[in-house]
């Protein structure tokens, strides 16, 4: 049962991400409530890899690499020759890009990237505070932001920090339980501070101040999501029935994610394709499916290659 909430809560994280682009192209506030499909996806990932019962060896964190960059190269190669040919892009694009620490123009949802990759080396320190029983996590966490405010200005500690929530989300999911009404006000009280400065004071407010309200105000609403999304799907919808719809949410979230920006915010958006709204947006998302099982495709066959560390 909690693997099929946890499906469930991918699927929402796609559609959300999606949902929070295309507000985004058409000038809608509420795009800014949607992006938390981001923190949501940390969450998850944390989650699922505390169920694990192996050891993060160099070994282990090499194959986990690879199932993250095979699909972000396979789709940025050819992005990369179809900007040098048709837009804009500098050898130094391309090597940042390369070495995922830069994005291109209208691509800039790759930063997820290299967060994950990080959230990955990551993992044997958090088993090892795991079998400590967790107690120190509290400090960690709290050292961890204060360090991050003195680490370049596109370092978001807040994702980091729903990547660890979430590998101890048993912890924290009960001692959410034990003080909801607590809970649920603080994060009321996040979203108004978040939505007050994001509307009113975004012109005046400094930026790096903002990036701390947005980020830690899209982390609660991330955990506020999960934590209750999953009590209501497996307590109350009792949700037990893998179907085939999250299945291929499931196998093909992550190259979906990767590719959906370029139809949406891209130089090579398809969105004032037609003066038809809803026609654009159909043929966006069509777009977005094909290239994204493509990738997924092309991807499962790189995947075999002899000289890469197989499962």
């Amino acid at each position: 049962m909690r693997q099929v909430s946890i499906s469930y809560l991918r699927l929402f994280s796609m559609i959300a991400i999606i949902l929070c682009h295309l507000m985004l192209f058409y000038n809608c506030n509420l795009m800014y409530i949607f992006n938390t499909g981001v923190q949501v996806f940390f969450i998850i990932s944390g989650f699922l890899y505390s169920t694990r019962t192996y050891d993060f060896t160099y070994k282990r964190l090499a194959k986990m690499f690879r199932k993250i960059l095979i699909p972000y190269y396979t789709f940025i190669l050819p992005i990369i020759i179809i900007y040098f040919l048709f837009s804009n892009i500098t050898w130094g694009g391309v090597v940042g890009v390369l070495l995922t620490v830069h994005t291109i123009k209208g691509l800039e949802h790759l930063w997820f990237v290299p967060y994950i990759l990080f959230c990955y080396l990551l993992l044997p320190y958090l088993k090892d505070i795991g079998k400590m029983g967790g107690g120190k996590l509290p400090f960690l966490i709290v050292l961890f932001n204060i360090i991050s405010i003195f680490l370049p200005s596109f370092f978001d500690p807040s994702c980091i920090t729903c990547f660890i929530i979430g590998y101890f989300y048993n912890k924290v999911g009960r001692l959410i339980s034990k003080n909801n009404f607590l809970f649920v006000c603080f994060i009321l009280l996040s979203l108004l501070i978040y939505m007050y400065t994001g509307f009113k004071m975004k012109e005046v407010i400094d930026a790096n101040v903002f990036k701390y309200i947005s980020g830690y105000s899209h982390m609660l609403m991330g955990l506020f999501c999960f934590h209750y999304g999953k009590l209501l799907l497996e307590k109350v919808f009792k949700v037990d029935n893998y179907n085939n719809f999250l299945g291929f949410s499931d196998k093909f979230s992550y190259p979906i994610y990767i590719c959906h920006q370029l139809f949406i915010l891209s130089p090579f958006a398809v969105m004032s394709l037609t003066s038809y709204s809803i026609i654009n947006i159909a043929i966006s998302l069509f777009l977005i499916i094909i290239v994204g099982v493509a990738i997924s495709k092309v991807s499962s066959e790189i995947f075999k290659l002899p000289f890469l560390p197989q499962e």
